[in-house]
């Protein structure tokens, strides 16, 4: 009825408030973490120069890693706790480009294409001729990768690839057993308020997409973690693209009108 409606209403105005809220944290929580990049690339390039002249021991340049890791980590808890509040706006961030948004796999980039991007820099086909690489001793314009390497990387693609499949299948699995069709099917009446049964359904939807992007959150950094101990320069690489892809979008979004806050 009416009065119903009204009450609806109040509840409504007062999840806008409340999704605001959780916009600009996400927002926030977002740049915060893009300008630790820009600071981390300049302190990563640095120590490696000086470890390539022995001016830093490796012990010096395994604890910056280690500090560059952390950081990581409290980035995807902290995206973590906000997803458990906000769960679909990782999925489609406003605070990203057209062009980030159009890479993404379960709300960040896919793991596999640290990978990829490793063999893009090597400047060579390295997963087709990787055979015929493994006889050497080492490969690339300049000689970066040795055949052990080589191995480690291509069995930790196959690994993450096999992970990526897993999650993605696991998040069409729990999309279609979420509640969502079936209150649909009972809204027939063309009854669109938020009710207690779609608030519901709703929320479970939310929570198994958070699941889901801790489940992704987790391989991303596995991985991440697993190639800088197959090589170290990788990550400043990694950053540099991150940062890059970002310059990017946003300057293809202006010159498209299309603005973001």
């Amino acid at each position: 009825n009416l009065c119903n409606c009204k009450k609806r209403t109040i509840v409504s105005s007062n999840l806008v408030e409340t999704s605001y809220s959780d916009q600009v944290r996400e927002q926030r929580c977002y740049d915060d973490w893009m300008k630790l990049q820009k600071h981390e690339l300049t302190e990563l390039l640095h120590a490696l120069n000086l470890s390539s002249e022995g001016r830093i021991t490796d012990f010096e340049l395994t604890q910056l890693l280690e500090k560059i890791m952390d950081h990581c980590q409290d980035y995807c808890d902290q995206r973590s706790r906000l997803a458990r509040r906000d769960a679909a706006a990782y999925f489609a961030p406003n605070w990203c480009s057209s062009l980030e948004n159009f890479g993404l796999w379960v709300a960040g980039c896919r793991p596999s294409s640290f990978i990829s991007l490793l063999y893009a820099l090597s400047g060579l086909e390295i997963e087709s001729k990787l055979p015929d690489f493994l006889q050497g001793d080492k490969f690339g314009d300049r000689g970066e990768y040795s055949a052990a390497q080589l191995s480690k990387i291509n069995e930790l693609q196959s690994k993450t690839i096999r992970e990526e499949e897993k999650i993605s299948l696991l998040g069409h699995e729990d999309m279609a057993d979420q509640p969502l069709a079936r209150v649909v099917m009972t809204k027939l009446d063309h009854n669109y308020c938020l009710d207690g049964d779609v608030n519901e359904a709703l929320e479970e939807n939310g929570q198994a997409m958070a699941s889901l992007l801790e489940e992704a959150d987790r391989l991303r950094l596995s991985t991440v973690k697993e190639l800088i101990d197959i090589l170290t320069p990788f990550l400043s690489s990694a950053k540099k693209l991150r940062l890059c892809m970002k310059e990017w979008g946003m300057k293809r979004d202006r010159e498209h009108d299309r603005n973001r806050e």
